[in-house]
């Protein structure tokens, strides 16, 4: 709804001028809009990693550099006066060395883990800050902050804050489909996995592993129960997509009979065939 942010949608505003308008927009028909405002949302999750995702717009470079971070802040970028981003690894501002462009709409995404205490940092899908420590040794996530401390206009829109794997476009930095933050959690590194290579689990390579959402180092079946006839019911991993098959034998070829989205886990065959073989298909949504 045009008007302050104030009370929509969860948002509160500290200080400054921060107003929903329809002007200038990323996507859709409204954005907002900041000028030397501090915005902030709860979030409550039990999960150790999160996901955000927005889009910024600037007409300038800002005319001063941030002191310092806010007490109790884990993870934190900024843009700097000569329009470079700047993060901070543990709590020391790292120039990435990546400029942002003005007067265009940017995507940021950001990945926090919080069994690893590390984040990683990407600017319109390539990753320019890769496992760099939290600022803090705390695990609790409380609260998103986004501020802005010029007079100049800044703008955001399209925010997206997760405690589940954001798929869509996920920064990959290597290209090989297995997304950065999969890669730093489960190898190290956003470049330490082979696509193709041989994981612990059935023979399955490390993108089918990633695709199916099971442990790469160990035996961990993908779950797919039948608790009565006709009647499928599986664990379904974020940002998937099932696609139901079925055979009358494992002589003849599979037809689709149904596809099913995250977060639904289950699919009722409504055909009386006295028996068959279902299987059931990944992908990345």
């Amino acid at each position: 709804m045009a008007g302050s942010i104030t009370g929509q949608n969860g948002w509160s505003l500290s200080n400054g001028t921060a107003i929903v308008q329809s002007t200038v927009v990323q996507n859709g028909n409204q954005a907002l809009e900041m000028s030397q405002a501090t915005i902030m949302h709860d979030v409550s999750s039990s999960n150790s990693t999160l996901w955000i995702r927005f889009h910024a717009r600037i007409s300038e470079a800002p005319q001063n550099m941030p002191c310092e971070t806010y007490p109790n802040i884990s993870a934190a970028f900024f843009v700097g006066t000569n329009l470079n981003i700047i993060a901070y690894s543990n709590s020391i501002p790292v120039d990435l060395g990546v400029a942002m462009p003005t007067n265009t709409w940017t995507r940021f995404d950001l990945y926090c883990d919080y069994d690893l205490m590390v984040w990683n940092l990407s600017m319109d899908g390539t990753t320019i800050g890769a496992d760099l420590p939290l600022c803090t040794s705390g695990t609790d996530v409380d609260t998103v902050m986004i501020s802005s401390d010029d007079s100049s206009s800044s703008y955001i829109d399209q925010l997206d804050v997760l405690d589940h794997e954001l798929a869509t476009n996920a920064p990959d930095f290597d290209g090989d489909h297995i997304p950065d933050w999969w890669e730093l959690r489960n190898f190290g590194g956003i470049t330490a996995a082979t696509a193709s290579g041989t994981s612990s689990n059935s023979g399955m390579s490390f993108l089918e592993t990633y695709i199916a959402g099971v442990d790469p180092f160990s035996h961990d079946p993908f779950v797919f129960t039948s608790p009565e006839a006709g009647q499928l019911v599986w664990e379904s991993i974020p940002a998937r997509r099932y696609d139901i098959q079925w055979a009358p034998n494992l002589t003849t070829n599979f037809i689709s009979i149904g596809t099913v989205d995250w977060p639904d886990d289950h699919f009722s065959d409504a055909t009386t065939n006295n028996a068959g073989f279902y299987r059931l298909r990944v992908s990345v949504q």
